[in-house]
């Protein structure tokens, strides 16, 4: 994945990719509750800017646990919501006043007041058929007739003009094409072929033979036959469907790249010519495949997962063409479930419950004010981005962010294992990175969606198809480095290693995260840190193979990068010591990546606010600066979660959890230990502290 977002994006959260989003640390997370039964407890901002206070846990030291201690009395005193597998201070409880606001916008369109609003037509197309229940219900599954022709005209002939078709409306099969930057020039677009098309959340769920896992195979299963005989199947024939079709899944995850090894950007770099590719997948004819996708068979390709894609033409001929059609069907009726009538709904909610533990699902408008975002959502961040922070709050917010940097560019020279060769290259990295706030400095057209009011299913294959062939189009061309990665909206952030950008939205940039009216030194520990995360992206394990123009090139000397990789596993070893829940530890290979900008981000933000002269002196609610900065940091990560959605991020997530995002990078910080006076022998004073940047 070319960008390294503060958590997983909202968007990723679905029945077949439901490893996540800000929710759990984030599902996307957040306040009006309108259709849940719980009682979801506001975080206060009144008694000091910045942080809440009442969420604290007296009862617990600061010594001792400080996740505990900043956010035990929230955690006691805040159910989750029914519709939620998990509750963030932060995350949940901004995204849910978003989802307000752009409700209230789509409301204001639907009802013709379009005030000059780009494409604000189109919008309210779309939300009024996602919310026009009655319709959806009539047409039941007829929707899916056409998709299911194409299938059912399936030989092993035709199989890349099927398989290309399916890919263009947004259904996943066998395997991904997409636009990717060239890893040794990234200046320009060329092709990428990534595994995929299973059906549980990573191909080690099909593998792993725990109690847990195994219910969830079982749900999965289940889900499928459910399926089956919702689209025509008897009973019988439906459950023998599931099992073959889950048997052919994990035939595929056998040779799929664990996800370990794809955090690796050398082996996930395999650049190749069409004939190179036909020759490592032979009989397949990728030649017409392109050629339906609308893309140049002249273009250069990455194929992502080498032994995957040798290993498709093996399955391809063994495999049974009804069996290959059945597979077929399932991906089509999975991936589009929760745009069907109730029954197909239901049958998708109830997987995604036996993964998450969700109790409900969120309410129709919810649904739709997503998909709407996840559809248009440049058309739909304008008026957003109006009535929250607007041009005006940029230039703060843009201060902010050089203030990390500036401590980055400090810290450099204290590093006694970077020589200076590699330094003054680090510099230049750090210097070029380019900054994006708020939101894009050009606008994203719609122009040529065609959607209609009254028909949902429709409009959802037609912005996939858009989607589809906007992404293609970038294939062969140079890269664009204007273009943004998440809506405006979203409770998030990133880092771009290949194009050396952070972005930073305007949906995250609010309170408890920002606001002109907390204290400096509450910004600094709580935005500031989500920067300095951003930033150190830039040089942890991954993103430090990408030079200053974002090329995968190895800059370091042998030295310092033996150097580096040493302190890198002492941050792998301190969090495989960590169990969030039962007996499963994070894995610290995994979680790489995010451990590094965890510990690099608060060091880096804590520095800025100490170099900051009112930030410095100004503390909030009774706390000195140094504590408030620690509080407003913790309490970003106050989460609820459900036990089943735990062990789903634990096994797929590469952020820990939100006790270990706390805790983790504290306890190797000496200024942690003298905001709070701790000792030597506390719980959180690490001895053997880890330290990389």
């Amino acid at each position: 994945m070319r960008i390294r977002a503060l958590t997983i994006p909202a968007a990723l959260l679905s029945v077949s990719a439901v490893a996540c989003s800000p929710e759990a640390a984030v599902p996307p997370a957040m306040p009006v509750m309108e259709a849940s039964s719980a009682t979801v407890v506001a975080p206060s901002y009144a008694q000091g800017p910045g942080l809440d206070r009442s969420a604290i846990d007296e009862s617990t030291s600061a010594c001792t646990d400080f996740y505990q201690h900043a956010c035990g009395a929230w955690l006691k005193n805040t159910p989750i919501p029914d519709d939620k597998a998990g509750w963030t201070r932060s995350f949940s409880v901004i995204d849910e006043k978003n989802k307000e606001l752009l409700k209230a916008i789509l409301t204001d369109l639907s009802a013709g007041k379009t005030g000059g609003v780009a494409f604000g037509k189109e919008m309210a197309s779309v939300y009024g058929a996602c919310m026009d229940e009655s319709a959806i219900e009539k047409r039941g599954a007829k929707p899916l007739a056409p998709i299911f022709t194409t299938v059912n005209r399936l030989t092993k002939k035709n199989l890349a003009e099927t398989l290309a078709a399916l890919h263009t409306q947004g259904i996943p099969a066998f395997f991904a094409f997409g636009p990717t930057p060239d890893a040794k020039d990234s200046s320009q677009m060329i092709g990428d072929l990534v595994q995929g098309g299973i059906g549980l959340p990573d191909r080690d769920y099909y593998f792993d033979d725990d109690a847990k896992t195994k219910e969830v195979q079982s749900a999965y299963r289940k889900y499928l036959e459910t399926l089956f005989t919702l689209s025509g199947k008897k009973p019988a024939a439906a459950k023998q469907l599931a099992e073959d079709v889950y048997g052919l899944e994990k035939r595929l995850a056998e040779h799929m790249m664990n996800k370990v090894d794809r955090r690796d950007p050398q082996k996930v770099t395999n650049k190749m010519d069409l004939a190179k590719v036909e020759s490592l997948a032979p009989g397949f004819s990728w030649k017409t495949y392109l050629k339906m996708m609308k893309v140049s068979d002249a273009v250069a390709i990455n194929v992502s997962m080498v032994a995957y894609m040798k290993a498709l033409p093996e399955r391809f001929d063994k495999e049974p063409l009804p069996l290959v059609k059945s597979y077929l069907e399932a991906r089509i009726l999975s991936s589009t479930a929760t745009q069907l009538s109730k029954p197909f709904d239901d049958a998708a909610f109830a997987y995604k419950a036996a993964l998450t533990g969700q109790k409900t699902r969120e309410i129709r408008w919810k649904r739709c004010v997503g998909l709407v975002n996840d559809g248009m959502g440049e058309a739909l961040a304008q008026p957003f981005v109006a009535k929250t922070l607007g041009d005006g709050g940029k230039d703060a917010v843009q201060k902010l962010i050089m203030a990390i940097e500036a401590s980055m560019e400090a810290r450099l020279p204290t590093l006694a294992w970077m020589d200076d060769e590699t330094r003054a290259k680090a510099f230049e990295k750090v210097r070029a990175i380019v900054n994006k706030v708020v939101h894009p400095s050009k606008w994203r057209s719609y122009e040529g969606l065609a959607v209609k009011a009254g028909d949902h299913f429709g409009n959802v294959l037609a912005a996939e198809a858009f989607e589809n062939a906007r992404q293609m189009t970038k294939v062969g061309k140079p890269v664009d480095r204007e273009e943004w990665f998440m809506s405006p909206p979203d409770v998030n952030a990133y880092y771009d290693a290949q194009t050396n950008q952070m972005v930073f939205p305007a949906g995250i940039l609010q309170p408890p995260f920002y606001g002109p009216q907390n204290a400096k030194s509450a910004n600094f520990g709580a935005i500031g840190m989500v920067m300095g995360h951003e930033l150190t992206h830039g040089f942890d394990d991954e993103g430090r193979q990408f030079d200053a123009k974002g090329n995968l090139t190895d800059w370091w000397t042998p030295a310092c990068s033996k150097g580096f990789d040493e302190r890198a596993e002492c941050v792998v070893a301190q969090y495989n010591d960590f169990v969030p829940i039962d007996d499963l530890h994070v894995n610290g290979k995994l979680t790489l990546g995010e451990n590094l900008a965890d510990l690099g981000g608060i060091n880096l933000a804590y520095q800025a606010m100490m170099s900051d002269a009112e930030a410095s002196k100004t503390g909030s609610a009774g706390f000195t600066p140094q504590q408030t900065f620690f509080y407003a940091y913790a309490q970003s990560w106050c989460t609820n979660q459900r036990p089943e959605m735990q062990r789903l991020r634990v096994k797929t997530d590469p952020h820990s959890p939100p006790k270990f995002r706390v805790n983790g990078p504290l306890t190797n910080m000496p200024a942690f230990r003298e905001a709070f006076a701790c000792k030597a022998g506390d719980a959180m004073i690490r001895e053997n502290a880890c330290r990389v940047w």
